[in-house]
């Protein structure tokens, strides 16, 4: 996902961003308490990748396990097949999707490569990406403003965390609890988190 999301900066920007300037996060810490309680709020974790073009130029990029409500498209996108969603001012929501892996789409993707080339008679520029100059900056994602689910150990912890917010809602299922917050930067969310004694359990961003 993160390659894949390089990739896609890339195209997006003209120019070269690399896998490393990526701020990544997998799966191996989703436990089956997150998908209970992302359930009960009417949502499933996947894993995506972001490209954000924020204020002044800068484009926010990040991967991680986020919080998706059930309605939406990228839902429906399991197995070998995957998506890309683009939002345009004018075009609204775009969605791409079509199988990413396998025997069979990996072999039609090299042969069409080959019958490209085989026709190719006239020379035509490479493209390629350039190195990013500096008036073209990246930062991570979560330095936007998000709703963050964030799990913890007992109903004790969570109400008193919940205190540290302006809006703040609880949510359970079964033993399992969370609260959900309004938007923040995840540096304000840990920063109002720091002063507590109970750590959170796991952080989720959510597109809610």
């Amino acid at each position: 996902t993160c390659r894949k999301t390089s990739i896609l900066a890339s195209l997006a920007m003209g120019s070269r961003v690399a896998p490393e300037e990526i701020p990544t996060e997998g799966i191996e810490h989703v436990t089956t308490a997150d998908m209970a309680l992302a359930k009960k709020l009417g949502c499933r974790i996947k894993l995506l990748g972001r490209i954000v073009k924020g204020k002044n130029g800068v484009y926010h990029l990040g991967v991680s396990p986020m919080l998706v409500p059930e309605e939406s498209p990228v839902v429906s996108v399991n197995d070998v097949f995957n998506a890309v969603i683009v939002k345009g001012s004018a075009s609204g929501e775009l969605m791409f999707r079509g199988r990413g892996a396998g025997k069979l789409p990996t072999a039609s993707a090299v042969v069409a490569d080959v019958i490209d080339a085989a026709r190719q008679t006239a020379p035509r520029p490479w493209f390629s990406w350039d190195e990013r100059p500096e008036s073209v900056p990246v930062a991570d994602v979560r330095d936007l403003p998000h709703v963050y689910m964030v799990r913890f150990a007992n109903e004790a912890a969570a109400k008193k965390a919940a205190g540290l917010f302006e809006e703040a809602k609880i949510v359970q299922s079964g033993e399992n609890i969370a609260l959900v917050t309004e938007p923040l930067t995840k540096r304000e969310l840990d920063s109002r988190l720091s002063s507590l004694s109970d750590s959170p359990n796991s952080v989720y961003l959510t597109l809610l």
